[in-house]
């Protein structure tokens, strides 16, 4: 909900140095976190192949529960090399507004936000303090 000019946050861009760690993993769920130290390391997220499709989505979902019209994206471009906890959320979706084109008055509304939800990436920023006395 930014206005145009400010949708894009590109003051965190880093050059890749080969003493770099990168770490990737696209079946991150409650089992698994990382921790960082956000206050003194470099860090950051990438655009994964296939998140624009999601957003295409995620968008006529978000038209479907407002009872507007929408249309069901074409997935048949999905690239390659998008990860399957992707692919699979992009698929759920798709059924989704296939479903709410068959049957609007279905109950379809509950599922269609757990859907989109899957897409949203989430963090926790915690912080902790400690006093030393001496």
């Amino acid at each position: 909900d930014r206005p145009r000019d400010r949708q894009m946050n590109d003051i965190w861009t880093y050059l890749h140095d080969p003493a770099q760690q990168w770490y990737f993993t696209s079946e991150l769920d409650s089992r698994k976190a990382y921790v960082f130290n956000t206050l003194g390391n470099p860090h950051g997220s990438c655009i994964l192949p296939g998140e624009e499709v999601a957003e295409q989505c995620y968008k006529a979902l978000q038209a479907a529960l407002r009872g507007e019209a929408f249309a069901v994206p074409d997935t048949s471009a999905l690239p390659h090399d998008c990860t399957a906890p992707l692919r699979q959320a992009i698929t759920q979706m798709v059924s989704l507004l296939q479903e709410v084109q068959a049957n609007p008055a279905g109950d379809w509304q509950a599922r269609a936000l757990a859907a989109m939800d899957r897409v949203v990436r989430k963090s926790i920023e915690m912080r902790t303090v400690c006093w030393v006395s001496a």
